[in-house]
Parts: structure tokens; sequence; C-alpha cells
């Protein structure tokens, strides 16, 4: 601003006139890049995933009729990601006792074990969900087809759907 008012000299009118300018060329940019909060994540501001809720549904014979042990990762250090994204369920669940204490400051884990015929309209987030540089999820089904891990950070609104041998994920709300 000292610059600008350098080059403006004595001219004191014009100040505000400039102020107005530069908020005005300013709210443009940030219109431009789609909204504030992208504008923000692009400086290093905003957060890095999108996730606000997520709610689950479990169909009548999800896992072949038993309970599916659900992991939902919320990772704070993005060195983090490469190793546990190379993990499938059965996988996880094995070494879990010793990754989460290895990891106890990165991560947050929220576990649930969820039966057949079950809905979860919404998921208590960890308090620092929005931190989170990724979100994964690792499922226990019993056939290998619902045993891949998930990256969840883009979802707004997700929903997942636990089926017979596998799980959907699904973008709830329109966008």
């Amino acid at each position: 601003m000292r610059l600008i008012t350098q080059m403006i000299g004595e001219k004191r009118v014009l100040r505000p006139l400039v102020v107005v300018f530069l908020l005005s060329f300013c709210s443009l940019l940030l219109s431009g890049c789609g909204s504030a909060k992208s504008a923000l994540k692009m400086v290093g501001l905003g957060s890095d995933n999108a996730l606000s809720s997520i709610a689950l549904e479990s169909t009548a014979d999800s896992n072949m009729d038993t309970p599916v042990a659900i992991d939902l990762l919320f990772i704070y250090d993005s060195s983090v990601t490469p190793l546990l994204i190379e993990l499938n369920g059965p996988e996880w669940f094995t070494k879990k006792p010793s990754l989460t204490k290895r990891y106890d400051k990165e991560i947050d884990v929220v576990s649930l074990e969820v039966v057949p015929l079950s809905l979860i309209k919404k998921i208590t987030l960890p308090k620092a969900h929005k931190n989170a540089k990724n979100i994964l999820m690792f499922t226990n089904y019993r056939t290998s087809d619902g045993q891949y891990v998930a990256e969840l950070s883009h979802f707004k609104q997700l929903k997942i759907r636990l089926l017979n041998t596998r799980y959907e994920l699904l973008q709830e709300g329109g966008k």
C-alpha cells in the first residue's frame, strides 16, 4: 500500500478509489477460481479434503450376512499415506495395533462394526477431520471384492453402501 501511496503522491482523494479497485480485483480473482475456499487452498490456507459428512447403509445380505469391520483413517501427515494406501483390508486390520501406535499423532481412526440391515445417518468424524491430508477407508469383507482400500478425500457428503460382496461409495446431495 505504501508503493501505491507514493505513486499517487499527495492526491488523497484517489487513495480510497485505489483501495476499492484492489478489493474489486481480488474478489474477481477469487470468483474466477470457483470459490474463495478453493482459492485459499491454492495458496496453502484451505483444507486438503472436501469431506463434511459420512452416512452408511448396510443391506440385509451385506458381507454375506455377517458384520463388517470398517476403519476410516484421517491422515494428517501426507508422508504416512503411501505406507497405508498399499494395504488391503485384512492387512490393515492385522497390522492396525502396531500402525496406530507408531502413527498415533499422524492419524485418527474411526472404527465401526456394522451388522447387516443397518443405517447410520451421520458418522461422527474427528474434530480435526478438515485438517486431514488424506482420508482412507479399510473394510474387512469376507470376499476380496470388498477388501480394497478407498480414498475418500474428494467426497463432500459420502454415503457408503455395504453390499453382499463389496461396497459402493456414493456422493450425496448433488455435487
